[in-house]
């Protein structure tokens, strides 16, 4: 976040919204008091994705007639190993999970698994009071305090004591 002004104000009320960038959820309530580094809202980024092709593999005629063999559906976790889809019959062949993850999409014999996520928090980083919840996203915390607020790009936020030397 770039400030386009600086500003410094001993005593204020300060407002602040914040947020997650795609929805999550949150782990506060309107009136809870918060430090700075308590986690406000939680949510899971999709990081890694394979696809596995169920009509090319077991060779079947359609792509509709793949997916009738899958013996999974859209949301399973998937352990290594775990049979996804399988021909029956004697001379059965079988498809297994390459490894743990979740199926997200099924369409036209193909299945797309999410095998890795990561977790990604917002912090108060303020001591203060919720007062409001920004739905699925985080929450606007509000606080009394010293305000000291400049130009930085880091996208990051502190907190901490301020002290000033009165002689220099």
């Amino acid at each position: 976040m770039h400030a386009l002004v600086t500003q410094v104000h001993p005593l204020i009320q300060i407002r602040r919204s914040r947020k997650l960038d795609f929805p999550g959820t949150v782990l506060v309530r309107v009136g809870q008091k918060v430090s700075p580094s308590d986690i406000l809202a939680e949510s899971e980024i999709p990081m890694q994705h394979h696809v596995i092709d169920v009509f090319r593999a077991l060779g079947t005629r359609t792509p509709q007639e793949a997916e009738k063999l899958i013996d999974r559906k859209v949301g399973d976790e998937l352990d290594k190993h775990d049979i996804i889809a399988e021909t029956g019959g004697l001379f059965s062949r079988v498809i297994r999970a390459p490894m743990p993850g979740r199926i997200v999409f099924i369409s036209n014999g193909q299945i797309l698994v999410e095998t890795a996520s990561k977790k990604v928090t917002v912090q108060s980083g303020l001591s203060g009071s919720v007062v409001e919840i920004i739905k699925d996203r985080g929450a606007i915390i509000e606080a009394q305090g010293m305000l000291v607020q400049g130009l930085w790009g880091n996208e990051k936020i502190g907190f901490g004591p301020f002290f000033v030397d009165a002689e220099t």
